[in-house]
């Protein structure tokens, strides 16, 4: 067997909703945990009040289900994968639009394993069909961040890096393998195999769906504001460095290096941002911005100074795609209008 331990993905986003998740379901387990040391019947009464039992359908406790656990071993294993996944998929869907869909994905999943077992008396718990949802969405966009992972066979015991989407992609094989070998033979409880397969698969579904929701405009301001702040000086070394050369003349690529694991779009700087804070911190560099520079973060691999493999990451500064391979102008303030320094810049493929 194999147990991921962490990931090679740098995250772009604090990730908050993830740890506000992992703090509540710590904070609702240790209160669980307690009442069943002082009083068991009192935790068997709670259980039986917010987990979802399928024959007593209830919709207040799909959600209160979420945030329960059958065990340490169980809310370890949940919150163990939430911290290495979740990051990554926080940052690609940003805070708002993570939590509508950890909450979506554990709804489906939890229906998913009532209709699987409708007539069960059996309460289910626990946030796994919602972090299958994250690791299902994970796979798809980041099928080539290399995942740690212990490996145990027999008294053998080893840690490799492997792909994301060979590590995800077995755990889903094995949740829908165990699912279908228990159809009509479960009726102790256990693993609710068909929420985990269902909230995976709403996880795929909804990478798509979700690049049409927009939550988090007012939310980026902030956070858009300091990360401006922090790279416009690199823009501008952009706009200084890049000037009367051509790009592709400096790309070089070398065996073992430039694999683009992710890209992740970050914002844009605009022209008239970077001209107000050179203005406003009396920076001269002798021309103007006209175009607005798109910001990316970027992970992939290269090798280090012994030729060893590695990860790294970095941000791509790019001139706005509407004007992607025409002449740039850069108009400077001691010369007249008619007058510029022009720079030209491949088209993207």
């Amino acid at each position: 067997m194999f147990f991921p331990y962490k990931d090679d993905n740098p995250r772009v986003l604090i990730p908050y909703v993830t740890y506000g998740l992992i703090v509540i379901n710590v904070i609702v387990f240790l209160f669980q945990f307690n009442m069943g040391i002082k009083d068991p019947e009192a935790e068997y009464i709670f259980i039986y009040t917010f987990g979802l039992i399928p024959s007593e359908f209830s919709i207040l406790t799909i959600f209160t289900s979420m945030f329960l656990h059958g065990g340490i071993a169980h809310i370890l294993g949940n919150m163990w994968f939430l911290w290495i996944f979740g990051d990554n998929v926080e940052s690609t869907l940003g805070h708002k639009r993570y939590a509508l869909f950890y909450i979506l994905c554990g709804v489906v999943a939890a229906l998913c394993q009532v209709l699987m077992n409708p007539e069960s008396q059996i309460p289910m718990v626990g946030a796994s069909g919602a972090i299958a949802g994250v690791l299902g969405l994970y796979m798809i966009r980041f099928p080539q961040a290399r995942v740690h992972v212990f490996i145990f066979i027999i008294i053998f015991f080893t840690t490799i890096r492997v792909p994301a989407s060979f590590v995800l992609g077995f755990w889903f094989f094995n949740q829908l393998t165990n699912g279908l070998g228990s159809l009509g033979l479960d009726t102790t409880g256990g693993v609710a195999w068909f929420a985990h397969v269902g909230g995976f698969i709403t996880g795929i579904m909804l990478h798509q769906a979700f690049k049409l929701i927009r939550l988090e405009k007012k939310e980026y301001i902030y956070h858009m504001k300091y990360f401006f702040r922090r790279n416009t000086i690199l823009s501008i070394i952009f706009l200084i460095g890049c000037e009367g050369t051509i790009t592709e003349d400096c790309a070089t690529t070398e065996t073992g290096r430039g694999h683009v694991i992710s890209v992740l779009p970050l914002g844009t700087i605009s022209a008239s941002y970077l001209t107000d804070f050179l203005q406003d911190n009396n920076i001269d560099i002798g021309v103007v911005p006209v175009l607005d520079v798109k910001v990316y973060s970027i992970v992939y691999e290269t090798v280090d100074w012994n030729g060893n493999p590695r990860q790294a990451s970095g941000a791509i500064y790019i001139p706005d795609e509407n004007n992607s391979g025409k002449n740039i102008q850069f108009i400077p303030d001691n010369m007249e209008q008619n007058q510029n320094v022009q720079m030209w810049l491949p088209s993207r493929q």
